[in-house]
């Protein structure tokens, strides 16, 4: 009442958003409006079969999240979230259904909400664990799996999440069926290229503890 029939002005600051909730928010803002979904979809544990799914059921779509750590030596579940509508997302699963891959929503499931990524260390062979940055755009994941993955080893781990930020950043697992085809790769392995603006092997310490390596005595 004391403000009636007088000009206001209110100051919105937003100083309670730090850049991790803009990001939060960026990375959900499909959720509400029923766009962003999860899908677990099965594949053959070999390498290239991720890269063929992609390509034959996926290609084109908006992927903001893959989750996926080795549980079995046959067969590999990955959960993959797609930003797109109803029609596009019905596009995809009816790929997966005419090529007789396996998939199930699993859209708001606390494991992939929380980002719980299981895997059986004891099942990793020669593994190398990677830090990636690579530059944001439809495509550049697997334009790197393709390049530099495809040919040499089988992913067995995968951790990214779209933040909304220009630089995408991806924790990924490659397994190598012998030593030297592990210490070749990294040989091979630039530290920055076309797409990527860095990639490196985790410390020693850290991959201990991924591959379960690790037997410190923290006491």
């Amino acid at each position: 009442n004391r403000l009636a029939g007088q000009n206001v002005l209110t100051i919105l600051s937003g100083a309670n958003i730090d850049f991790g909730m803009l990001s939060y928010i960026t990375r959900n803002s499909h959720i509400g409006g029923g766009m962003r979904r999860s899908l677990r979809i099965r594949i053959a544990e070999r390498p290239g079969a991720l890269l063929d799914v992609l390509a034959s059921a996926f290609a084109g779509a908006n992927i903001i999240e893959f989750q996926y750590g080795k549980t079995d030596p046959d067969e590999a579940w990955f959960t993959l979230g797609i930003a797109s509508d109803e029609r596009a997302a019905r596009d995809i699963t009816e790929k997966l259904d005419a090529q007789n891959i396996p998939w199930e929503n699993v859209t708001g499931q606390e494991d992939v909400s929380f980002r719980v990524i299981r895997y059986n260390s004891a099942l990793l062979k020669h593994p190398v664990f990677l830090n990636l940055d690579f530059y944001e755009r439809p495509g550049a994941l697997y334009d790197f799996l393709r390049q530099y993955v495809s040919h040499s080893g089988n992913i067995c781990y995968f951790n990214y999440s779209y933040t909304g930020e220009r630089i995408g950043r991806a924790l990924l697992g490659i397994e190598f069926a012998e030593a030297e085809a592990r210490a070749r790769f990294l040989s091979a392995l630039p530290s920055r290229g076309a797409g990527f603006r860095s990639c490196r092997a985790i410390g020693a310490p850290v991959e201990a503890r991924l591959s379960g390596t690790d037997r410190s005595d923290l006491n």
